[in-house]
């Protein structure tokens, strides 16, 4: 995962960063939600068993992942495999190759570095991608006897002196973390891009001691470590494989990384309740493994990760952008579904997302879950093609997640509103980027009426529904377009598409399919039993039938501000500027109902003046 860019200039430079700015740009790249994933249009269906089908691949049962271990790894749909051999030899690419070559090469020379012993390795999880055959270009270079901010300015100097066309092409920048024992951050590193697009991290191998108890994940020290010390200070074993830059062979400290790659396997370098307690972020990031790879979690430390303790760790150690990281990370995976239903089932979710009690007392989570996994089994179809981007880009899965607090709010503020709770579990229990906290508003929009902490809003209060009065389907879930005596002069196809082009602009024109959706799942619509058939109906009119109706919503206007006033506003002699501002927003809206033909700005009009007509005359 890459920190970030760091301010170029000509000549060889070190810049001291402070690690709150370094770590604040590496946020904000990795919980970004708009980042789209090309992991193609998945379908989803439970069988009577409930089992989980991810496309035509076997996947566990909710039942296996209750109570045990996730068996993913004999699955055929796992995205990348070891080669089946002993010891892998890595394929390097021509960055990496020359990387490597330069490495040795400065290695070799006499004077280049403070310790001419000096042992260098690839370490994590550039090693990990390389053996799986997946694409990495961000590479920790693990040094042994030095510091790594001292062989990062060292190396870059001399690559900058000895091979001027790779300098050119490489930024001649070193970033330097700074040690701060205060912190706990006892070692110096440093970051620096090597031809153009290979992010390297320099450290230091180490080992890190932690407190027995305590509020932080910070080790209470850290120190200069042996290779068997820092490969044991990682979260699983399949990330502490190194790749020997001297001999170009793959190292496997732990004895088990290798195996465990191979097989599919998460398990932690230590017993799994001393690697979780001494960092319990880990948890999350052998969770999202899983996913990731489709790998199976070890039975002693898919165990651990339920205990109280650990449990109680995560929550008091680990700060929330942290686990926002983790989750962001999640939902833009391979497999996100399969992350949300470990969180669930190891009781993680309240610790993740927030703990919630309804009237009754009974937990939020356990009560409502079932609607996770029920819109989860919806995802096949004509619904999962209707909302294939959404899946790529995680929207849809944060929108999965937040489904068992769909109906809560929160307490009324000092004027009295009450904020939904996934716009709150987003904001501030997951840190997300304010774009994630405007989609979940979308998603889960608060109650139009003021209710106060005593009275428990109602589904059809919450419901996207609430805004669309005359929205409603007959049995076969299609929907019945009113008869309105203000719309009179239109046809039975021009009322269909009002009624359309109103719920878009409702729900959103950018976000329409999702909030639709949503709002099916939580709440069935008059006149039908099905949280399914309305969705696939009205993205069908909206798709198929009237394709015209969102772009026309989305560009520019049929009349201008200008034009409004003259041929409507004054034309009616107006003077409430309120009138004025809901005009705008009419036209914007009532264009929605007629095609492109050559009396549409005619229609408009007349349409326009009858609802202004109505409205000065209450």
């Amino acid at each position: 995962m890459r920190i970030g860019a760091v301010t170029r200039s000509a000549g060889r430079r070190t810049y001291s960063l402070p690690l709150s700015l370094l770590m604040k740009r590496k946020f904000e790249q990795s919980t970004s939600l708009s980042r789209a994933i090309d992991c193609g249009v998945r379908t989803w269906k439970f069988t009577a068993d409930k089992r989980l089908i991810t496309g035509s691949a076997r996947s566990s049962s909710l039942s296996s992942i209750s109570t045990g271990r996730v068996p993913l790894a004999d699955s055929p749909n796992r995205p990348y495999k070891m080669a089946d051999q002993p010891k892998p030899k890595l394929e390097l690419d021509e960055g990496e190759q020359q990387l490597t070559d330069l490495l040795r090469e400065a290695i070799s020379t006499p004077g280049v570095f403070g310790d001419p012993d000096v042992e260098v390795r690839y370490a994590g999880g550039w090693v990990r991608d390389k053996i799986l055959g997946k694409p990495s270009h961000d590479i920790d270079i693990a040094v042994s006897t030095i510091s790594g901010h001292e062989f990062a300015v060292a190396f870059m100097g001399w690559v900058g002196r000895t091979h001027p066309e790779v300098g050119e092409a490489s930024s001649t920048t070193v970033a330097k973390i700074l040690a701060n024992p205060e912190k706990s951050k006892h070692l110096d590193t440093a970051t620096a891009r090597f031809g153009g697009k290979i992010e390297c991290d320099f450290v230091q191998l180490r080992t890190e001691t932690y407190a027995d108890s305590g509020d932080t994940r910070t080790p209470s020290a850290t120190g200069v470590g042996t290779l068997e010390q820092d490969a044991e200070r990682r979260d699983c074993t399949m990330n502490a494989l190194y790749y020997n830059v001297q001999t170009g062979e793959v190292e496997d400290p732990t004895g088990r990384g290798l195996e465990d790659l191979r097989g599919g396997m998460i398990r932690t370098p230590l017993a799994p309740r001393q690697t979780f307690l001494d960092d319990p972020l880990r948890v999350l990031r052998c969770l999202r493994f899983a996913s990731q790879f489709r790998f199976e979690i070890d039975e002693d430390t898919f165990a651990t990760m339920a205990t109280p303790e650990v449990q109680a760790a995560l929550d008091r150690k680990v700060v929330r952008e942290r686990i926002g990281i983790e989750v962001g990370k999640m939902l833009n995976g391979i497999d996100p579904a399969r992350a949300i239903l470990a969180l669930h089932s190891r009781g993680l979710y309240p610790i993740v997302f927030h703990p919630v009690a309804n009237a009754d007392g009974e937990e939020r989570e356990d009560a409502w879950f079932d609607r996770v996994t029920e819109a989860m089994g919806s995802l096949e179809g004509e619904v999962a093609e209707a909302l294939a981007g959404y899946m790529k880009d995680g929207r849809l899965w944060l929108a999965i997640a937040l489904l068992p607090y769909a109906h809560d709010l929160l307490p009324p503020n000092k004027r009295g509103a009450r904020d939904p709770l996934p716009s709150f579990i987003v904001r501030d229990r997951l840190k997300l980027p304010n774009s994630a906290d405007l989609l979940v508003r979308a998603l889960f929009p608060p109650p139009t009426r003021a209710t106060d902490a005593t009275t428990p809003p109602t589904g059809a209060e919450l419901s996207v529904k609430k805004a669309l009065p005359e929205l409603t389907f007959n049995g076969s879930c299609e929907i019945v377009v009113p008869g309105n005596a203000a719309f009179e002069d239109l046809s039975e196809v021009e009322r269909e598409r009002l009624v359309l082009g109103r719920m878009v602009k409702t729900l959103g024109v950018g976000t329409w399919e999702l909030a639709l959706w949503v709002s099916c799942q939580t709440g069935v619509y008059a006149g039908c039993d099905s949280k399914t058939k309305p969705f696939v109906f009205l993205a069908k009119k909206l798709n198929d039938t009237y394709p015209d109706i969102v772009p026309t919503l989305a560009g520019k206007p049929l009349l201008d501000g200008k034009a409004l006033k003259k041929q409507v506003y004054d034309a009616l002699g107006c003077t409430k500027v309120t009138l004025m501002r809901a005009l705008v927003d009419k036209a914007a809206l009532y264009q929605a109902a007629f095609a492109e033909t050559t009396d549409a700005e005619e229609r408009l009009v007349r349409l326009l003046k009858g609802w202004l007509k109505a409205e000065m005359l209450e």
